[in-house]
């Protein structure tokens, strides 16, 4: 389901939802995204360093779709540019999305950094 498709009042209701029935994000996530980790120890606010890339990552558009919602453009774009790892077509994507240089994020700057056997 992308929430984004949805009328903002039923999204709202949506969140209300999930609070009340102790659900979170993460419960709207697929499953194997988080496939190293307890996804009930995850918190959204808390943890917001390590979802992000995750989804962008390894996520469905869906995925990707629904923490944008949650989290806002600007605010996901944030954690994006100050991510250390992350794919280099996600680094690709989210540069021309946003019209940005991929200098601008913190991962491909330590891609460069790299060093390869000689």
């Amino acid at each position: 389901m992308l929430l984004a498709s949805l009328h903002p009042v039923f999204v709202t209701l949506l969140l209300c939802y999930l609070i009340t029935n102790n659900m979170s994000l993460i419960d709207l996530l697929s499953k194997g995204i988080f496939w190293d980790t307890d996804p009930a120890t995850l918190d959204p606010e808390k943890n917001i360093y390590y979802i992000i890339p995750r989804v962008v990552d390894y996520g469905t558009m869906e995925d990707v779709q629904q923490i944008e919602d949650y989290y806002g453009p600007e605010r996901m774009l944030r954690v994006l540019i100050e991510a250390p790892s992350l794919h280099k077509k996600t680094i690709s994507f989210y540069a021309w999305k946003y019209g940005l240089p991929v200098t601008d994020f913190r991962a491909y700057k330590k891609q460069q950094e790299w060093k390869t056997w000689p």
